[in-house]
């Protein structure tokens, strides 16, 4: 029978290494090396650009609210 300290320490390197993981395919995605990769990160990207422009029209809204009054 295996250990509980052994169990948890078990855990928290899969979970550690997931997250690696996660981290190291986005960051191979923004840097998009080669055509396929820089497709594939335009994709995964594609919605952060939709919500920086929702975040600057929200923007522009408030500014405008502001100027009228």
């Amino acid at each position: 029978m295996i250990s509980k300290a052994v169990q948890a320490y078990s855990r928290h390197l899969v979970l550690r290494v997931t997250v690696v993981a996660v981290v190291a395919a986005f960051l191979g995605a923004v840097i998009g090396v080669g055509s396929a990769n820089a497709e594939w990160s335009y994709n995964l990207l594609q919605p952060l650009g939709v919500w920086q422009l929702l975040l600057a029209q929200q923007g522009e809204l408030h500014k405008g609210i502001r100027e009228e009054r």
